[in-house]
């Protein structure tokens, strides 16, 4: 839009006073921070993450660091780029929401190795949440699959063991009990 292809020729500028000042062996700071302010408003978050994390204490930077990686992470969760959501949530630690929103993007990035069949995968993230939002059935979901492919291969004990671990999962139980 107009007001971003007006951020992008300020960051041109800024570009241009930033070059002529490192000539010169002058303090850049303050000019960085206007780009990475200039890119965030634009949304190139993934632009002003970095400049911000270059700058490191510089004025606002921490704090607009901090924004920004939030910002982002909830981008990757619209685009359904979870595991790189929860990467920048867990990052964030006890900023804003982020922790409730950690768990929110390992559950989904978990369903997404579930759907795709890497059961293994979605089990170990299910197991890192606990009991949260029903993780804990979850789990049992995963062993029950697993348990299918183990029979389907012929290995009845494993899979025997597999459904009895999934108890109270689907037909699990008798699964196993036809098994052995």
């Amino acid at each position: 839009t107009a007001e971003k292809n007006k951020l992008s020729k300020e960051n041109g500028k800024l570009f241009g006073q930033k070059k002529g000042a490192e000539r010169k062996g002058e303090d850049t700071s303050a000019i960085d921070a206007q780009i990475a302010a200039n890119s965030a408003e634009s949304v190139r978050l993934d632009e002003a993450i970095a400049i911000y994390e270059e700058l490191g204490t510089y004025s606002q930077s921490v704090k607009k660091l901090r924004t920004a990686r939030y910002t982002r992470a909830g981008q990757l969760m619209e685009s359904g780029e979870y595991e790189a959501a929860a990467a920048l949530y867990k990052e964030l630690g006890a900023y804003s929401d982020s922790a409730t929103r950690y768990k929110k993007a390992v559950l989904a990035h978990a369903g997404q190795l579930f759907d795709a069949g890497e059961y293994e995968a979605a089990r170990a993230q299910y197991v890192s949440l606990g009991k949260y939002q029903g993780s804990d059935t979850r789990v049992m979901a995963c062993d029950y699959q697993l348990a299918l492919q183990l029979k389907e291969d012929g290995e009845l004990l494993a899979a025997a063991e597999l459904f009895a671990s999934a108890s109270g999962y689907q037909d699990a139980e008798t699964q196993s009990q036809m098994i052995y």
